[in-house]
């Protein structure tokens, strides 16, 4: 319901899946600790999940990679894969070698390489990065739709900063 709210009118509106979840919910904290502190908080109390990290910039991807990797690597019983890709790091993290389908796996992306994915959870980091801009409503709403329609169970829009919110 939450990805037909973005739907901008391009093609057929998809069909409700049969399968039920929690509600999305959208979360406003102080910083990118506070992010890390919240998926972290859900990938302990959902054990064996794959999660989908969906960022706007490659600096908060990279960020958030490192971030993720350092407080989930440190998860007493259970082996985290962190993984990561952008078209920009394409040679040292390739494609070929990420992980899909499997449990305990946390996938850090831009907006840009996510569609086709499907993930048990997403994170959308930093929704106020979204702008409409110059490309008008639809580009954002196209954007939108595609990083929330990749969760099968849980989404978390999650903004932060001073410009939290906005």
């Amino acid at each position: 319901e939450l990805a037909r709210a973005f739907f901008a009118d391009v093609g057929v509106l998809p069909r409700l899946p049969a399968r039920s979840s929690e509600r999305p919910i959208l979360s406003l904290v102080g910083n990118h600790a506070d992010v890390v502190d919240r998926i972290k908080v859900w990938v302990t109390n959902n054990p064996g999940k794959e999660v989908g990290v969906l960022v706007f910039d490659d600096s908060t991807r990279s960020s958030m990679t490192d971030a993720l990797k350092q407080s989930l690597g440190r998860m007493r019983g259970r082996s985290m894969t962190i993984q990561t890709y952008s078209w920009k790091t394409r040679h040292e993290n390739k494609a070929q070698d990420l992980l899909f389908d499997a449990p305990d796996v946390v996938t850090v992306l831009n907006m840009q390489s996510c569609k086709g994915l499907e993930f048990d959870a997403v994170f959308v980091v930093d929704v106020h990065q979204a702008q409409i801009g110059t490309y008008g409503p639809d580009r954002f709403k196209m954007q939108m739709f595609v990083a929330v329609s990749r969760a099968r169970e849980w989404v978390n829009l999650i903004d932060s900063g001073p410009r939290a919110g906005t």
